[in-house]
């Protein structure tokens, strides 16, 4: 729904998060994750991706302001649809998030479109409950474990198309 995507809600949401930098800040942690499985009905609204990097990257400069050093993390998308639903395959959801098509070029010039997407490494969720992890998938938009090689190179061209850090799209 478009509540879940309000300013004061991105707000409030930003400042939880900027709230465990804080109390976290002293801990041994590897990283923060912004939010987890974005492109998934049920986490997200559905058409709301752009919303998402917002949110994301207000998430990620809060938790920077609190902890300095931490490492944040972004993506953690779930690995594929499933079967009726509405949810996004991770491919697709990164691209239009990103103002993408399919070949990772531009689908805008306006400055919103330009939105780099923040972040010290990118994490997946490769998991695939109806093949073995070792079988690849024709459909390359599923991050699945049997797609990795796929999946890299997809978040590679991300980082050609300067809408994620080289260094997120090596800290995989």
């Amino acid at each position: 729904s478009s509540d879940v995507c309000s300013s004061d809600l991105m707000s409030r949401f930003s400042k939880f998060t900027a709230s465990m930098g804080t109390e976290f800040a002293d801990l041994p942690l590897a990283g923060y994750l912004t939010f987890n499985e974005p492109n998934y009905k049920t986490a997200w609204p559905t058409r709301q991706e752009r919303a998402w990097v917002r949110l994301s990257n207000r998430v990620y400069k809060q938790i920077k302001k609190q902890d300095r050093g931490a490492k944040v993390l972004v993506g953690e998308a779930a690995p594929n649809t499933r079967s009726g639903d509405a949810s996004t395959n991770p491919g697709a959801f990164f691209r239009k998030a990103l103002y993408l098509n399919s070949s990772f070029r531009p689908t805008s010039r306006s400055k919103a479109a330009r939105t780099k997407l923040l972040g010290d490494g990118f994490t997946l969720h490769t998991y695939d409950f109806s093949r073995s992890p070792t079988k690849a998938t024709s459909a390359k938009d599923q991050w699945t474990h049997g797609n990795l090689r796929s999946t890299v190179s997809q978040i590679k061209k991300l980082a050609r198309a300067g809408r994620l850090s080289g260094t997120a799209a090596r800290n995989i």
